[in-house]
């Protein structure tokens, strides 16, 4: 079973919760969500996660180098969105962007699937409509 850990910006502490069966479903839930605000998680909904992703997008800020929390294997983090200015198809433009930052453990992951991970979740953003 894949288990992804998403954190939850509460007033005291992140509180990440696990998604069970990731592979299947990529949707967080409102509930464990809220949940999480009001501290009301239980033992099982915080634990046995593989990956996790640490979006400070929301804060402002552009980008994070967030650590994976043993045994957690990797983290992706996502920095805000912004229109900057970029190249596309050769010329100066105004273009939405953002920083992601993957940190995984050499121990579990080799850095070519690695990478192949982090293309695929930029192709993703650069097309949304493949995410739905």
């Amino acid at each position: 079973m894949l288990a992804r850990a998403r954190a939850c910006d509460a007033p005291s502490i992140a509180v990440v919760g696990t998604s069970k069966n990731a592979g299947k479903t990529v949707v967080i839930s409102a509930l464990a969500a809220a949940l999480a605000r009001e501290g009301r998680l239980a033992a099982g909904d915080v634990a046995g996660a593989c990956f996790s992703i640490s979006n400070v997008g929301p804060q402002g800020i552009d980008r994070v180098a967030p650590l994976p929390d043993p045994p957690q294997t990797a983290i992706l983090g996502i920095g805000a969105a912004r229109e900057r200015a970029a190249v596309v198809d050769g010329a100066l433009a105004i273009a939405w962007t953002m920083t992601c930052v993957l940190t995984f453990d050499h121990r579990f992951i080799d850095g070519a699937p690695a990478a192949r991970f982090l293309a695929a979740f930029v192709a993703a953003c650069g097309a949304p409509g493949t995410l739905l």
